[in-house]
């Protein structure tokens, strides 16, 4: 069963359980059903909806205290409480994903465009005989030092996504986006003609 089956699964596991009956073998299987569904759901909701996580890991908790303590219609009832939880987790871990993924691809889109235009802006100015008036050859140097530690942070960024980090490389590559965007709006006259029009 991989991580996307999980959602579809868990409704056909909560009736078989149903169907176990009440005894010690019932909620042992109820039980192990649990388990395993838990340790597949784990790592994506860890990763992605951890406010989700402590909820379902407290309720397996609970229904193995209650075997062990020889309840064993409480252990059966916990069990089949708690799939429900770890459907709706997994899936809201999912869909959480999917949003990850879109946002970067939409950076991967526009970032590097962005960056490039930077670049060829601030050689230029690099290059240039006499600046604008709010510029000074300075500024000009400390901005391209900090557009290649972007690019360094851009290139970080995606290898996280590629090893499948991906909320770090979200988080990295908006913090890219915000100070290439910061820096554009000084640079870019397209974009500084924005910020002073607003």
């Amino acid at each position: 069963m991989t991580f996307r089956s999980l959602p579809h699964a868990l409704p056909a596991l909560c009736l078989a359980l149903v169907a176990f009956g009440c005894g010690k073998g019932a909620a042992e299987r109820a039980l192990a059903a649990a388990t395993a569904a838990v340790d597949q759901a784990k790592p994506e909701v860890e990763r992605y909806v951890p406010a989700e996580w402590k909820p379902i890991s407290d309720g397996l908790s609970a229904c193995k205290a209650s075997f062990d303590r020889g309840d064993y219609k409480r252990a059966l009832a916990s069990a089949q409480a708690l799939l429900p939880k770890i459907q709706a987790a997994a899936e809201a871990a999912r869909k959480k994903k999917d949003e990850l993924v879109a946002t970067f691809g939409e950076l991967k889109t526009s970032l590097p465009t962005l960056v490039d235009s930077l670049k060829r802006r601030l050689s230029q100015l690099a290059a240039a005989s006499s600046l604008p008036s709010d510029l000074d050859q300075e500024t000009v140097a400390t901005a391209q030092a900090n557009l290649g530690s972007l690019t360094t942070a851009w290139t970080d960024a995606l290898a996280r996504f590629d090893s499948g980090d991906i909320v770090a490389a979200v988080t990295k590559a908006t913090d890219v986006k915000a100070k290439a965007e910061e820096m554009a709006s000084v640079f870019l006259p397209a974009r500084a003609g924005t910020r002073a029009g607003k």
